[in-house]
């Protein structure tokens, strides 16, 4: 009978004349041999006789409940077999002497993941046709496993599909209204209903600003601030002004040095009389005020200092999750941390500039 192979018996030892694992390794060469039907009864009570034993250790016991998995395994759900439904998996338990808590905790975990698997290939398509609903309810039959239980199982493979779905869809940081119709008519397709977290909806509202941001006019933001004539502005908010400044840390000898003791607590350092002071690129704070993003230029406007730079100056900028990080052509390169939205501020700074060329 499938899947059982033939296996050795394990050598008595001096200290174990004969093995408990020997008594598995008995049934399980007999369960190569017949069918289950010529399996007898009492298989496991003449095998304890033949030891010499009375009951089952506890390490026997697991030994046939390895067994009976394996066959549970093996038969359960399987179109190929004879022995793949829970009439078969009973009269294995009561072949095996499986106690009753065992077989639940055994044959209900195999059973769930068969149908598990089965509405995975089934719902491969999204949607099941008539005759796959069909199968599955005959599945669900042969396997004694509860509508409830079934349900359960479909409403979790189904909120994952929807789960990946979106995470596919965000995997750019940004969520068009097509995309975002098409999930939520797959939802409804599928009969899921996902709850978000606010954190989850705060950052799907902002891929959806990202999407629009970069391909729908940006909408104006009023500021208190003048602007030129025709120049309005897409983005304002708090910030502090940052750039990299070089500070002297300490003064070096240059050259080959040593140590020379000339009494206790003394030493001459010899060196090259080239001194020269170490410096080290930092970031410095400049000042603190708000920053402006419109269709003509990047405004800082502070507490001690302003500072324009027309998009003709920049060649590149960097965007990270709490500031911007702005490549002048010549001059000093500022990097604003910014309060609110980093990635939001360098999206409508991208199209601004592409909008500036045109």
């Amino acid at each position: 009978m499938e899947p059982f192979e033939p296996k050795l018996s394990i050598k008595p030892s001096f200290f174990n004349k004969d093995p408990d694992e020997n008594l598995a390794v008995s049934i399980n060469n007999t369960l190569c041999q017949v069918d289950i039907d010529q399996i007898p009864d009492d298989i496991v009570s003449r095998c304890l006789i033949e030891r010499g034993e009375k009951k089952l250790s506890s390490r026997q016991r697991n030994a046939l409940i390895e067994i009976f998995t394996l066959f549970l395994a093996y038969h359960l759900g399987n179109s190929e077999s004879k022995l793949n439904d829970y009439e078969a998996a009973r009269k294995m338990q009561k072949k095996l002497t499986i106690e009753e808590s065992a077989f639940n905790e055994c044959y209900y975990k195999i059973a769930e993941s068969k149908i598990d698997n089965r509405i995975r290939f089934l719902l491969g398509d999204k949607f099941f046709t008539e005759d796959e609903e069909a199968s599955l309810i005959l599945l669900q039959t042969r396997l004694n496993v509860s509508n409830e239980k079934v349900n359960n199982i479909l409403k979790q493979i189904r909120t994952q599909m929807m789960n990946e779905k979106f995470h596919e869809i965000g995997s750019d940081g940004r969520i068009s209204p097509t995309e975002e119709e098409d999930f939520i008519k797959q939802m409804k397709d599928l009969r899921v209903t996902i709850v978000y977290s606010n954190e989850d909806l705060d950052r799907i509202a902002k891929m959806k600003a990202l999407w629009r941001f970069e391909n729908e006019p940006l909408p104006e933001v009023p500021v208190s601030i003048l602007l030129q004539k025709t120049e309005r502005c897409y983005f304002q908010s708090p910030v502090t002004l940052l750039e990299t400044r070089a500070v002297n840390t300490r003064v070096n000898y240059f050259g080959p040095t040593a140590r020379i003791r000339i009494m206790k607590g003394v030493y001459y350092r010899l060196g090259s009389v080239n001194v020269r002071p170490k410096s080290e690129q930092k970031m410095t704070k400049i000042d603190d005020g708000m920053i402006y993003i419109t269709n003509k230029r990047i405004l800082f406007v502070g507490s001690s200092t302003n500072r324009p730079i027309m998009y003709s100056q920049i060649i590149d900028f960097e965007v990270c999750s709490d500031g911007i990080s702005i490549v002048k052509e010549s001059g000093k390169s500022p990097i604003f941390m910014i309060s609110s939205d980093a990635p939001l501020a360098g999206a409508i700074l991208a199209k601004c500039i592409k909008d500036s060329v045109k």
